[in-house]
């Protein structure tokens, strides 16, 4: 068979299945009942009916789906990562001490939050050596976490810096992440200043000032203006 042949064969297949037609049942209602009607708009009537049918469904199970949001992406795209930090808590630790307080952060969906320690210690006068001196951090979060930090001396320009460093559970917007933490400073020696030579005749370090700062970043609506 030829294409010509097949092409004509199958004009005349589609002709007859177009002008074909089909009984309607007496029981169809709005008068149609027993009409005889092309069977192509038969096909057409079923095929509107179930896309109608299928919209209706997918429809109600969207209207009835809460929208939760993801592990470092917010909630249904209508949250944005933004920045916080409070303003530095200044203080001062007396060697072999431990200091505990309390930090409380305003009420946010917080994503991750930093603790950083810092301090400087005293430049040694001319003829002298200086000790360095040690602190460690230790902070128990909102959610239950802990983490302390090693013991740390300050390097050799007198500058110290021990940092933590929490990533809050959960996804937004129930991270339960803001409120009261508790950090713990200590101090362990407090490096005293010796005369060059004369490690017996030194000037003795009570202790020394520190910063902490609190830095995070958190979940907001996309609509709440950035901090700047």
């Amino acid at each position: 068979m030829v294409v010509s042949d097949l092409i004509e064969k199958i004009q005349k297949e589609l002709g007859t299945m177009w002008h074909s037609e089909t009984d309607l049942p007496d029981s169809m209602p709005g008068g149609l009942g027993g009409r005889t009607i092309p069977k192509n708009q038969v096909s057409i009537a079923v095929f509107i009916l179930l896309t109608l049918l299928l919209a209706m469904i997918f429809w109600n199970a969207a209207a009835n789906t809460d929208t939760v949001g993801l592990p470092g992406g917010g909630g249904g795209g209508n949250v944005d990562l933004d920045t916080g930090a409070m303003d530095p808590i200044n203080g001062n630790s007396a060697e072999n001490s431990q200091q505990e307080f309390n930090v409380s952060v305003e009420e946010k969906a917080i994503a991750e939050i930093t603790y950083t320690l810092t301090w400087e210690d005293e430049q040694a006068n001319p003829g002298f050596s200086n000790d360095p001196d040690e602190f460690s951090l230790a902070v128990n979060t909102s959610w239950g976490e802990y983490a302390e930090t090693p013991m740390t001396e300050n390097g050799g320009d007198g500058r110290g810096e021990v940092s933590l460093t929490f990533a809050a559970p959960g996804v937004y917007p129930d991270t339960g992440s803001a409120g009261e933490y508790i950090v713990t400073v200590t101090m362990g020696e407090a490096g005293d200043e010796w005369p060059l030579g004369i490690p017996s005749a030194g000037f003795n370090d009570p202790g020394n000032d520190w910063t902490l700062t609190v830095t995070y970043t958190y979940w907001k609506e996309a609509s709440e203006p950035v901090q700047e």
